[in-house]
């Protein structure tokens, strides 16, 4: 399993890339707008990771991965044919 610092850096990206999407690339409007969705996420992760399994924590690493993965793989997926994808 990868350490949580890795996993939260990954779907910070997926936040950012998601956000663009909504917000647009200015930048004035992406970086704040991609940290109160990159908190808002984790935030969830944690209150759900404590709450499904009542007396035990399950680490919030373990639903953002369990989120991120096939986001990450949906991105992939829709994007082959762009300029430096690789075919």
């Amino acid at each position: 399993m990868p350490n949580s610092s890795a996993v939260m850096r990954r779907h910070n990206l997926d936040i950012i890339y998601e956000t663009e999407h909504l917000v647009g690339a200015k930048h004035a409007r992406l970086i704040p707008a991609s940290a109160l969705l990159g908190a808002l996420l984790l935030l969830l992760a944690d209150d759900v990771a404590r709450t499904v399994l009542a007396p035990l924590e399950l680490p919030a690493g373990v639903l953002t991965a369990a989120l991120g993965g096939p986001f990450f793989l949906y991105v992939l997926k829709t994007h082959q044919g762009m300029v430096g994808a690789r075919q």
